[in-house]
């Protein structure tokens, strides 16, 4: 691809691969610097799964929209944010 995360021209280029706008689109990494940041970057809904340190100031600082610990919280906060349409 030329480029990686947290690039978003990294998001641009799968984005663009997999023919959906980013609207329909969350980023589920496990990864502050290349996944949160990158979603960050690339403007696309983000999920940190299996966090852990200083969460509340990881969340704020690389402006996290949810945080799951399990799959059971993942399934949830999926459900959650397909219900209320992505981030359109």
């Amino acid at each position: 691809m030329g480029v990686t995360k947290p690039d978003a021209a990294f998001f641009d280029i799968c984005m663009e691969r997999i023919a959906e706008p980013r609207s329909s689109c969350i980023m589920i990494g496990d990864s502050l610097t290349s996944d949160m940041l990158g979603a960050k970057n690339a403007s696309i809904d983000s999920v940190w799964f299996m966090p852990s340190g200083d969460i509340e100031k990881s969340v704020t600082d690389y402006d996290i929209d949810y945080v799951a610990a399990s799959f059971d919280e993942l399934f949830s906060v999926l459900e959650k944010w397909s219900a209320m349409g992505g981030n359109e």
